[in-house]
């Protein structure tokens, strides 16, 4: 079982990388990752999208844990 605050530490971290997702989606920000960091924007923003994915699912898991009868 895992507490109140690392739950909400782990959805913030899902949210975070959400944002991520979202923000390179507009066209400054792609320029940016583009020039900036030399790596493919649509790569970034994926990597983004499947790392939350992976959080929130592990994150989902925890939440189920074991059933009290």
């Amino acid at each position: 079982m895992i507490t109140r605050t690392e739950r909400v530490a782990r959805a913030r971290k899902v949210r975070k990388l959400l944002s991520h997702y979202v923000s390179l989606q507009k066209p400054y920000m792609r320029e940016h990752v583009r020039k900036e960091w030399g790596s493919d924007p649509d790569y970034s923003a994926i990597n983004a999208l499947l790392m939350a994915k992976h959080e929130l699912t592990v994150l989902i898991q925890d939440l189920d844990g074991p059933e009290i009868r």
